[in-house]
């Protein structure tokens, strides 16, 4: 919801993608499946999940994120289940997750917070962060009209 990522970015992040000492995420790479070649019995699709570039050249860009994001993350990079692999979000075996795993862990979340899934991904949550923002925005900008004058609120501006 903080972030606007797509599942397979959010699946592809390692811990040295965040920098706390910033405020970012550095979005870089994404989690895709491709038919698994070690595969024995050839009469079956069998699939894995690898990660590599992200979806397109403009995927690849760096986020700032909110304290509140900050401390979700270090929450998940403290519960891993295992140290020794950099992804922030691991199955229980400590590997990547699985496009359907990750999928079930969000329609959860979703639920715990009283949203109806209706086709939603994580990406297209990032609109209604956007509507948060912009609500916040409106009410500042009317505190300002309504209480102080628009040019001593930009002069404060400059010392902030």
């Amino acid at each position: 919801l903080m972030t606007g990522m797509r599942g397979q970015e959010l699946r592809a992040l390692y811990v040295e993608d965040v920098s706390f000492k910033k405020h970012t995420i550095n979005i870089c790479k994404a989690a895709g499946v491709v038919d698994d070649e070690q595969n024995p019995d050839k009469t079956k699709r069998k699939t894995k999940t690898i990660i590599g570039p992200t979806k397109t050249d403009n995927s690849t860009r760096v986020i700032g994120i909110t304290p509140d994001t900050e401390s979700y993350l270090l929450l998940m990079i403290e519960e891993r289940p295992t140290l020794k692999n950099p992804l922030i979000l691991q199955n229980t075996k400590g590997d990547i997750m699985e496009k359907r795993t990750f999928e079930k862990r969000f329609d959860k979340i979703l639920a715990d917070a009283g949203i109806e899934k209706l086709g939603r991904s994580p990406h297209d949550l990032r609109h209604t962060f956007i509507s948060i923002v912009m609500a916040g925005m409106l009410i500042i900008s009317s505190f300002v009209e309504t209480y102080i004058s628009t040019n001593l609120f930009l002069m404060t501006l400059d010392f902030i």
